[in-house]
C-alpha cells in the first residue's frame, strides 16, 4: 500500500521535542449551566499510544473526547497537540480522524467513495486517491466491497469502513467514540482485535471512549478511568486491575470483595469479629491507611479455599453458585466479617471435589499479600 504523507522541510522536522507528550490535556473544565461535566482534568498521551477513556454513563468521557476534537468548547483549560495549542481551534483546523458509534457513513455513496471522501476535500490527485482507497480497503479485507453501498454491508463491515475513512487523511490523532457498542458480542470481540492490530501497524495515536471494561483491558496501552467528571486513575490495564487507586476503581473494574476495617494493631486489622493479618497487604498510598474509614479489597480469583497454614481463614456459608463456563463464581456469607457478601472464583476441576450447594459451609482464605488497603472516601 502506498501512503502519501506530507513531506516536512528540514526546519519543520526540528520543532517537536521527542520527549514531549504528543497530546497534553491541562486542567480541563467543562460546565453546562450549573452542571460540571469535566472537573480540572489533566493527563498526557505519548505518540503512538492507544488510550481508553473508561467510566459509567455520564462520567464525562464523551465530553472530554468532544473537547479534544473541538466539537465542544471547554470552559477552562488547555489542549496541546504536538506542542501546538489547539484549545480554541475549530474542528476543521485540528489534526484528527473520528469514528462514531453510529458509523455516520454516507448512504448514497459507495464504500470506495465513502473512504475517499476526506481525500477529495484535500485536493489530492485522482490517482493518489484511488491508490490510497485501494490500500486501506485491502488493510481491512474489504476490497471486494468497494462498489457496494453501506446498506449492503454488515454492522462489522460498516464499522471497518468508518475506521479506514477516518484514517484516509493520515491524521495524527484517531478518536473513537464507542465504535463497537452497537455490534453483537462475537463481532465486537473479533473487531477489537482488528482495530488494535491496525492501530499498531499504522502507529497512530488513538483515544477510544468505552464503557466496556473488556474492551479497555484488552485494547489499551493505558486506561483513563473517570467518574463524575473527575479523573480517578490512569495506568496500564494491569495496574488498573491489580492496583486500584480508589474504591471506585476497585469496584468498577471487574468484580471485587470489599471488607471494611475498624481497628489496626501490630500488622492486623479487625473486621467484625475477625482479626485479619494485613502485614503483607498493599496500599494505594505510601503509608498504609490506619484510620477508622478504611477498606480492604480482594479479587474473587485471589480468594482461596482455606488450607491449614492460612492465617486469614474465614468460615462462610454458600448463598448461591454461578456457572460461567470455564469457572464458577460462588457467593458466600461470612458471619464473623463486617461484609454482607463475598465472592470466590473456583475452577471447574476444583469444583468437582467440593460440595457447593447453597447453605454448605465453605472455609475460605484471604491471603494477606492479596489484600489491598484503601481509604473508603
Amino acid at each position: 500500500m502506498t501512503i502519501h504523507d506530507t513531506k516536512l522541510t528540514p526546519a519543520e522536522t526540528c520543532t517537536t521535542d521527542p520527549r514531549s507528550p504528543y497530546l497534553g490535556v491541562k486542567n480541563l473544565t467543562k460546565k453546562f449551566d450549573e452542571s460540571t461535566a469535566l472537573d480540572d482534568v489533566s493527563f498526557d498521551i505519548s505518540k503512538g499510544e492507544f488510550i481508553c477513556f473508561l467510566g459509567p454513563s455520564g462520567c464525562g468521557k464523551t465530553t472530554l473526547l468532544r473537547c479534544i476534537a473541538g466539537l465542544e468548547t471547554q470552559t477552562a483549560g488547555q489542549i496541546i497537540q504536538s506542542e501546538k495549542d489547539i484549545s480554541w481551534l475549530p474542528p476543521s483546523a485540528r489534526d484528527f480522524g473520528i469514528v462514531f458509534q453510529s458509523y455516520a457513513l454516507f448512504p448514497n455513496l459507495t464504500v470506495g467513495d465513502n473512504v475517499a471522501y476526506g481525500l477529495v476535500n484535500t485536493g489530492a490527485k485522482r490517482r493518489e486517491i484511488a491508490e490510497k482507497v485501494d490500500g486501506l480497503l485491502k488493510l481491512v479485507n474489504l476490497s471486494a466491497h468497494k462498489s457496494k453501498y453501506p446498506a449492503q454491508l454488515s454492522g462489522g463491515e460498516q464499522q471497518r469502513i468508518a475506521l479506514v475513512r477516518a484514517l484516509a487523511t493520515s491524521p495524527g490523532l484517531l478518536l473513537l467514540d464507542e465504535p463497537l457498542s452497537a455490534l453483537d458480542a462475537q463481532v465486537r470481540e473479533h473487531l477489537r482485535r482488528e482495530v488494535r492490530a491496525l492501530q499498531k501497524r499504522l502507529d497512530v495515536t488513538t483515544i477510544m471512549v468505552t464503557h466496556d471494561q473488556d474492551e479497555a483491558l484488552t485494547m489499551a496501552d493505558r486506561i483513563v478511568v473517570m467518574n463524575a467528571g473527575k479523573l480517578e486513575q490512569i495506568g496500564t490495564p494491569r495496574e488498573i486491575y491489580e492496583e486500584p487507586a480508589t474504591p471506585f476503581v476497585a469496584r468498577f473494574i471487574g468484580e471485587t470483595n470489599v471488607i471494611p476495617l475498624a481497628e489496626f494493631e501490630h500488622g492486623h486489622a479487625r473486621s467484625g469479629r475477625c482479626w485479619l493479618d494485613i502485614s503483607q497487604a498493599k496500599s494505594a498510598d505510601e503509608t498504609a491507611p490506619s484510620g477508622t474509614d478504611v477498606i480492604a479489597v480482594i479479587r474473587p480469583e485471589d480468594v482461596l479455599i482455606a488450607q491449614k497454614d492460612c492465617l486469614n481463614t474465614v468460615q462462610t456459608d454458600i448463598l448461591d453458585v454461578e456457572f460461567l463456563g470455564d469457572h464458577l463464581t460462588v457467593h458466600v456469607h461470612a458471619p464473623a466479617l463486617d461484609s454482607d457478601r463475598l465472592s470466590v472464583r473456583i475452577s471447574k476441576q476444583q469444583a468437582l471435589t467440593l460440595d457447593l450447594s447453597a447453605g454448605t459451609r465453605l472455609p475460605l482464605c484471604l491471603p494477606s499479600q492479596a489484600l489491598r488497603l484503601l481509604n473508603a472516601t
